[in-house]
């Protein structure tokens, strides 16, 4: 587990991350389910293909442009549609 690059976060600010992450174990709890848990999570990309395709879906010429875009983000991309 990550606590932030040397770069990004200076070194006051990974020492807390660290003791949080020490009271998050002692507690029985999990630190990375609690970080995942507490930031604005993404939707899958799967998910997301299907919201893009309902979106320009409307846009295309004819059925075949919806075909070839789905196709693409199966294949290619290798998203769950």
């Amino acid at each position: 587990m990550g606590l932030g690059g040397l770069n990004s976060v200076p070194l006051e600010r990974a020492r807390e991350n660290a003791a949080d992450c020490r009271r998050i174990l002692a507690g029985g709890g999990d630190p990375i389910a609690a970080r995942k848990g507490s930031s604005t999570s993404a939707p899958a990309f799967g998910a997301f293909a299907d919201e893009f395709l309902e979106a320009k879906g409307p846009g295309w010429r004819n059925e075949k442009h919806r075909a070839q875009w789905k196709m693409t983000l199966e294949v290619y991309a290798a998203a769950r549609l």
